[in-house]
């Protein structure tokens, strides 16, 4: 996934029809040991979109979570519809669940940097 590309459009293809009863990722996927990260929220729209379609975790800049808490901390109600803009949706890839985790390629410069940004802050904030 690259800058301009509509991530969430991932989650749909992922949890479908699914998302819409309610279900929880274990039920989607199969697998009591999948939960689905939503990463990198970069607006109030996919916070919400994540929550509707049933992400276990997401991660969100404070600016994101400050404006959710501003606005009285709304959940998407049934008429929510969220709107990509002009990103470019990315292909859905069937994915074997069951493998080992090890064996996903999970690796991504955008997600090499995300976790080195994510563990410096940290650490800046338990000094």
């Amino acid at each position: 996934m690259y800058r301009g590309d509509d991530g969430p459009s991932i989650a749909l293809g992922t949890f479908g029809p699914s998302a819409a009863l309610g279900a929880s990722s274990s039920t989607v996927f199969g697998a009591s040991h999948v939960e689905a990260l939503t990463a990198s929220v970069r607006s109030l729209d996919h916070l919400l979109y994540a929550t509707q379609l049933g992400s276990d975790i997401a991660t969100a800049p404070f600016k994101i979570l400050k404006e959710w808490s501003e606005r009285g901390l709304p959940m998407p109600d049934k008429g929510f519809r969220y709107k990509p803009d002009n990103l470019a949706p990315i292909e859905y890839r069937d994915t074997d669940l069951k493998k080992p985790w090890h064996e996903f390629g999970i690796h991504h410069e955008l997600t090499d940097k995300g976790i080195e940004r994510f563990s410096s802050d940290w650490n800046a904030l338990i000094r």
